[in-house]
């Protein structure tokens, strides 16, 4: 207990930064597609606004809900040997499950759809992006401090949401230009916030790799905590069902600015190795430029020259790749599922609830634990979680089927994320901790930025039907699959570079003397990296 207290104590100035930077991002989040929705307009007479057959509603368990609904509101349905026209849809009442959630267009499968490209193109920009960019805020982060590099991540924070805001305000009247601009900001200071944190706490527990599964644990458990209190909030402001969100992204706007204050203020470089390197050799900008390069491009080789390195880091990528591609479409596909917004809210809220003490347990159990193996669980709970949301959701109960995918995805989130960063920093130098980092995060960037169009552009189908409409999470279930089996490769690659050839040694009796005639030390150690007093039992003072 006194171990994960000082451990704790070691990383609250992260804590605290990440709290906020969390409760911001969740809250937009669950935010973001509702306002996509809102932003919408079809069937109003303008040009290039008028749908095409395609868009009507032929499911006939569809046409009945809409018959029902339509009878209950007094209204008449015009439909033609059951088809409903695409423009000749009612405007239906905002607690109905057929509310479109944009006043200006009653077609609830072009709004899903047309969200979902505006969102595609969004997120492939900001991907690609990182994927050039994020991995220099790693180094240069080892070249400058964490600090500073954190205080620009929420200086791009702040202006991403006063273009939000803007937007909102003018109802998506500029086009889609905006939210792009404003996605790839985002994009860039939430994957450079990422890259920070995580090297800041490698940096801080050098060689402790206990220290450091316990402090990505303890960081995952604030955030589950802060994750109920943002789901609640969320399901409250999505019973109100608004049709537009100018208030909600002033709101957010504000919470940006105390980011931004805090990071200032709260976060602060805690030795030598993470401050500025450059101050003791001072050089010019063009010069500490082409140093954080350097940096990169060696982190990026560290990764691609170690085989177990580039296993994780193709692993990581997977993971992205079935984890951003599924986020992205999850609220549509609830939606086609026939579930309301809020309702796929409440049952996270559950889930943060329930899954708080797993993370309490796995930070007390982390000693006793092999960080191969919680990678392999991880993925093996990621595709339980996809049954339930796929074949479980279409063919039993959509509302069950969001408790269990969200529960079996928390215990997934919680092994994955400190199990990939703890082998990535064990594997990587003191001075490499945020290249090397920034190299994980570029690989993920890359698996998602194909995952997003992927799954937005192919997979979802707005008009699909029966098992059809399940084929986003069926996908995520073969990739998390192939990641288990590819994590097993790793480890067994790992465990093959760990193994030489025993060094001579006296046969001599005793508990330690045992451990390093089997090649390890206490605590799992090499003999070379044995404490000094183990080598004083046998061999006299050195």
């Amino acid at each position: 207990g006194r171990e994960v207290w000082r451990g704790l104590h070691r990383v609250a100035p992260l804590v605290l930064v990440v709290c906020m930077v969390h409760f911001f991002t969740a809250l937009e989040h669950h935010l973001y597609m509702t306002y996509l929705y809102s932003r919408v307009r079809c069937c109003d007479g303008s040009v290039g606004n008028h749908l095409s057959t395609e868009w009507d509603v032929t499911d006939p368990p569809l046409v009945e809900s809409m018959r029902l609904e339509a009878r209950a509101m007094g209204v008449v349905l015009h439909e033609v040997d059951g088809r409903i026209g695409a423009c000749d849809m009612p405007s239906f009442p905002r607690s109905s499950s057929l509310w479109t959630m944009s006043a200006r267009c009653n077609n609830k499968a072009f709004v899903e759809d047309s969200a979902q490209n505006v969102k595609s193109n969004m997120l492939t920009t900001k991907k690609m992006l990182c994927l050039f960019v994020a991995p220099l805020v790693g180094a240069t982060s080892d070249f400058f401090g964490r600090a500073r590099v954190l205080q620009v991540c929420a200086a791009l924070l702040v202006a991403a949401m006063v273009i939000y805001t803007g937007d909102a305000w003018a109802q998506g009247g500029n086009g889609e230009g905006p939210v792009i601009l404003a996605g790839c900001l985002m994009g860039l200071a939430l994957a450079s916030k990422h890259i920070v944190i995580v090297a800041a706490i490698g940096s801080r527990f050098g060689d402790d790799s206990v220290g450091k599964a316990r402090a990505f644990v303890g960081l995952g458990l604030v955030c589950h905590l802060q994750g109920f209190i943002v789901e609640s909030v969320a399901y409250w402001y999505l019973r109100s069902h608004h049709t537009t969100h100018f208030a909600a992204w002033v709101g957010l706007t504000a919470i940006a600015c105390v980011t931004l204050t805090a990071t200032f203020f709260c976060f602060q470089d805690e030795s030598p190795d993470e401050s500025r390197r450059y101050a003791a050799t001072p050089s010019s900008s063009e010069e500490n430029l082409r140093s954080s390069f350097c940096d990169h491009l060696r982190g990026l080789s560290m990764v691609i020259r170690d085989p177990v390195l580039l296993l994780v880091a193709c692993v990581h990528a997977l993971f992205m790749f079935y984890h951003v591609g599924m986020l992205t479409t999850h609220v549509s596909y609830g939606s086609l599922l026939g579930v309301r917004l809020e309702d796929m809210v409440l049952p996270g809220a559950v889930v943060h609830a329930v899954s708080l003490i797993f993370p309490v347990l796995l930070t007390v159990m982390m000693p006793y634990l092999c960080v191969w193996n919680m990678l392999i669980a991880s993925h093996v709970f990621h595709g339980l979680g996809y049954v339930f949301c796929g074949p479980y959701a279409v063919l039993v109960d959509p509302y069950e089927s969001m408790f269990f995918t969200g529960l079996a995805g928390s215990i997934g989130h919680h092994l994955c994320t400190p199990a990939e960063h703890t082998l990535v920093s064990q594997r990587a130098g003191k001075q490499n901790q945020g290249s090397c980092q920034a190299a994980l995060v570029a690989f993920g960037s890359l698996g998602a930025a194909i995952a997003v169009p992927l799954y937005n552009r192919v997979l979802f189908d707005a008009t699909a039907s029966g098992l059809d409409k399940a084929r986003c999470p069926m996908v995520s279930l073969l990739v998390a699959a192939l990641c288990s089996a590819l994590s097993c490769v790793a480890k067994r690659l790992d465990r093959a570079s760990e193994a030489p050839a025993a060094p001579a040694v006296p046969q001599t009796k005793g508990p330690y003397m045992t451990l390093l005639q089997a090649g390890r030390g206490p605590r799992g150690k090499a003999p070379q990296e044995a404490e000094p007093w183990v080598h004083e039992l046998e061999f006299g003072p050195l």
